[in-house]
């Protein structure tokens, strides 16, 4: 609202603008040389309410004093506009002790109860106590005394909480009076809400006479700093029984490091429109610029003109895999990285045979990776020819043909020794031309294919990697590559014209380190007794052969070099792990959904002493395992326990082991036990404990005996 003062003769006018304490604003016109102390007694008679009160600049923040309210304010700056905020004055310091002495004529001494300077004193303990409800105030806690009522604040527009200078009255006090900053209480309490203290707490010394008192609120009621130093000293007691409790598993920090912050900044100078960087970063490290284009490619924010800053720089890997917004014309710009060598566009399904043209300027390429690019024809192999230090080709899932492939091999300056081409149209044809232009071969995949005949690929020498997945091969093509001395890795899953036992046995003798058998259901007893011939195993998966038992479990005995060793899904019970407890170079054992025990667990695995994971998913394994078993493997880094009888009481003994990964889904365990794990335990990073159960009281305890 607006209100006119009276004028006078004078020719400069001021125009105030008044903020009243309830938020409301009222402009006043004064002359240049009316005085402060005119425009407060005006405020006065406009607002009696807060008679006599006090005026303060905002901006910038000024205190007036009683010196001030004898100037004009013109001498105050005040001219030609300004805004004022009004604060009611305190009442006199005696006046405030005669209506307490009224009020309260025999008050107890707070120093009784707890002294303020104690509380003071005590302020690193007491304030995270009032904090916040969540932290000071248990379910259990009540108070004592009731508190007295007081009317519901209403909140105005907001006030400056800046304390006032010194008026040169000796006693006078400096803060401001009237205004309540206790939060008001909610309308809608629970009946287990706390009730918080009308008119707050106060954590500094004071004397009790000067308690700041709202206009209007009722008088303070006898024994309230009685009450309130009782209250605080309660809750600090509280405070300090309380036992700590971890709330988080995740022991990740949220907060960005200085890295990351640094590299944020830079993406957006470098692809914010209006701030958009125009120079080249040709200057960058390789290092540096790799991780700014790989950040940029998981941000999606990689494109044609920011690619091209970094042209010239010397980077020598880039990795496009499934990049939405990888097109001809983005990596038409690769050709102003000559030095790249190792280039993967893995499911880029907009690249065409034309945008691989680029390729043919990569002179150094090494390593390429067009798999899934399903675009891609015949054609773009014609590009490939001119890259001498080419060793690396991965072709799956394209539509090159054995036309294609013919036409590289025979005019290809290159000499590959990694070959993929799974899930294409390639046939025998291919295969024969190898072993005359690509002879130092080591690798070659050709999973999902219609193939029939490998006989071809013995004269590969260098041959150590084999993968015929999902092939047609034959028993009699099987046995043409049992000339290859160095084989070491050779994969059958899937192939329906062998039988896993025919196979253990034409392979019987090899040299071979990793055998993935064709299939789950043709393995026996029999065909197990040939693995003491390939003494070399370093692996072996057998996850779903139903028909292994205890008694070819006793054949797996005789591979002494064996590091990973599945047997998920099978017939093993406690009978047949004793056969494992030879294989000291074991570092993986997986022994999920099998009928396994603690007992049986317990007696094998302290044995392996470089068992690094171990998983027991869906067996029948309780605490004791952990107990007498777990607790001894000291090298343990990852564990599987899902869906198992562990409990609380069994996870106290992990402190024993540097566990990293734990996995406790579906377990007897509760959330605070895993917070107390992760509070004791400093090794363990990630844990996972979804879909926790209470197991019944007959089913908790293995009730074995203690194992020696």
């Amino acid at each position: 609202m607006k209100v006119s003062a009276p004028e006078t003769g004078c020719a400069l006018v001021g125009l105030m603008k008044v903020r009243l304490p309830s938020g409301n604003c009222i402009r006043l016109q004064f002359a240049a040389d009316t005085l402060l102390q005119c425009v407060c007694d005006h405020v006065d008679s406009i607002q009696p309410s807060l008679a006599p009160c006090s005026l303060l600049q905002t901006f910038p923040t000024r205190h007036f004093t009683e010196q001030d309210l004898r100037c004009s304010l013109q001498e105050l700056g005040l001219t030609p506009n300004a805004t004022l905020c009004v604060r009611p004055q305190e009442k006199p310091c005696s006046q405030q002790q005669r209506d307490s002495t009224l009020t309260d004529p025999s008050p107890e001494p707070v120093d009784s109860i707890c002294s303020p300077d104690d509380l003071m004193a005590q302020g690193k303990r007491l304030m995270p106590i009032m904090g916040s409800p969540a932290h000071s105030v248990s379910h259990s806690f009540t108070i004592r005394d009731e508190l007295p009522t007081t009317p519901q604040h209403t909140w105005g527009r907001g006030q400056i909480l800046v304390h006032r200078e010194q008026d040169g009255v000796e006693g006078e006090q400096a803060a401001s009076q009237g205004t309540d900053l206790t939060p008001p209480v909610s309308r809608s309490l629970s009946p287990r809400s706390h009730q918080w203290p009308s008119n707050g707490v106060r954590l500094r010394p004071s004397d009790q006479s000067n308690e700041l008192r709202s206009p209007g609120s009722p008088p303070a009621q006898p024994g309230l700093p009685n009450l309130r130093a009782r209250m605080a000293a309660e809750l600090r007691q509280e405070s300090a029984e309380r036992v700590p409790t971890v709330s988080r598993i995740s022991r990740v920090s949220s907060v960005p490091s200085l890295h990351h912050l640094a590299l944020q900044g830079a993406l957006v100078l470098i692809t914010a429109p209006s701030m958009q960087y125009s120079r080249s970063l040709s200057g960058l490290t390789p290092e540096l610029a790799e991780f700014i284009v790989d950040h940029m490619i998981k941000e999606r924010v990689l494109r044609p003109r920011t690619l091209e800053l970094f042209t010239g720089c010397p980077i020598r890997s880039l990795t496009l895999n499934c990049y939405p917004y990888c097109t001809n014309d983005l990596i038409r710009h690769l050709r102003g990285f000559p030095n790249l060598r190792t280039l993967s566009l893995s499911s880029c399904t907009l690249i065409t045979d034309h945008g691989l043209s680029v390729i043919q300027y990569l002179h150094k390429l090494q390593y390429l990776n067009l798999s899934s690019c399903v675009k891609l024809t015949d054609l773009c192999l014609v590009y490939l020819k001119g890259l001498d230090h080419l060793s690396h080709l991965v072709l799956d899932q394209t539509k090159v043909s054995d036309d294609g492939m013919y036409d590289f091999l025979v005019h290809s300056r290159c000499s590959l020794t990694h070959l993929s081409v799974n899930q294409t149209a390639l046939t025998e044809r291919t295969l024969n031309l190898m072993s005359h232009r690509i002879p130092d071969l080591k690798l070659l995949s050709i999973k999902n294919t219609q193939i029939s005949d490998v006989s071809s690929l013995s004269e590969l020498k260098q041959l150590h990697s084999l993968h015929l997945d999902n092939t047609k091969v034959t028993e009699q093509s099987l046995l043409a590559i049992r000339s290859l001395a160095t084989l070491s890795l050779l994969s059958l899953s899937g192939v329906q014209s062998l039988t896993s036992d025919r196979v253990l046995e034409l392979l019987s003798g090899l040299s071979l380190t990793r055998l993935v058998l064709p299939g789950r259901r043709c393995l026996t007893v029999n065909g197990l007794s040939y693995l003491r011939h390939l003494h070399l195993l370093v692996e072996l998966n057998l996850t779903d052969h139903t028909h292994i038992t205890d008694q070819g479990v006793q054949h797996i005995s005789h591979l002494a070099r064996l590091q990973v060793l599945s047997l998920c899904n099978t017939s093993v019970t406690d009978a047949g792990l004793l056969y494992l407890r030879g294989l000291r170079h074991v570092e993986e054992l997986s022994l999920d959904r099998t009928k396994v025990t603690s007992r049986g667990v317990s007696q094998c695995i302290p044995t392996l002493p470089h068992l690094q994971v171990l998983g027991l998913s869906d067996t029948g394994v309780g605490d004791n395992v952990l107990k007498f078993g777990i607790r001894h493997c000291k090298n343990l880094l990852k564990v599987n326990l899902s869906r198992t009888r562990i409990t609380n009481k069994g996870l106290r003994y992990l402190r024993a082991v540097s566990v990293v990964q734990l996995n406790l889904d579906g377990t007897g365990v509760t959330a605070q036990g895993v917070s107390d794990l992760m509070a004791s335990c400093g090794s363990i990073i990630s844990v996972r404990a979804n879909n926790l159960r209470q197991i019944p009281t007959a089913d908790v305890s293995d009730e074995e005996e203690e194992i020696r």
